[in-house]
């Protein structure tokens, strides 16, 4: 599995195109993944006959309520499902955001620490989330240090707007 094909560098596709004879001697299943936008660019890598071009579909609205109901069905915090389905039914945004499988996970682990009212913004949930990605025990898991998760929050807001600062205007 090769995700993250789209932030592969224009420089690098040498080296894609010399992974892939490699892969094909193995005689083996490759999964690579992309954004569509990021796929356009090496298409042409992938025009042979057995390769297949496949696109995540968006959950529906059925598959979103069920997926909340298995989150939270062992959690103590049955609740938190009932209150994050009804925020999906009132937030446009939220509906979006929660047909990738991915984020609606992040919404439902975020729902478990914090209260997610129903005009929450994509913006607000993305600073929710960070520092408790940021803050996730080495040790463990399931635990959270929000003091430590704030503190590299911090650390990488600097990294980022010094990199976006230095990469201004390159594609």
């Amino acid at each position: 599995f090769l995700d993250g094909l789209d932030e592969l560098r224009n420089d690098r596709g040498r080296h894609l195109s010399q992974l892939l004879p490699i892969l094909e001697e193995w005689h083996c299943h490759v999964i690579i993944s992309a954004r569509p936008y990021g796929f356009e660019q090496w298409r042409a890598l992938f025009g042979r006959s057995d390769c297949r071009l496949l696109r995540l579909a968006p959950l529906s609205t059925n598959q979103r309520l069920q997926l909340i109901d298995k989150w939270f069905a062992a959690s103590t915090k049955r609740l938190t499902s009932v209150n994050l389905k009804k925020t999906l039914t009132h937030n446009a945004s939220l509906q979006l955001l929660a047909q990738n499988p991915l984020l609606l996970c992040l919404l439902c682990w975020i729902a478990e620490r914090y209260s997610v009212d129903w005009d929450i913004t994509r913006t607000h949930l993305y600073q929710l989330i960070i520092p408790c990605l940021l803050g996730v025990s080495i040790i463990d898991r399931t635990q959270v240090d929000s003091t430590r998760g704030s503190q590299l929050s911090s650390v990488m807001s600097d990294v980022a707007i010094k990199w976006l600062r230095a990469n201004e205007g390159k594609q």
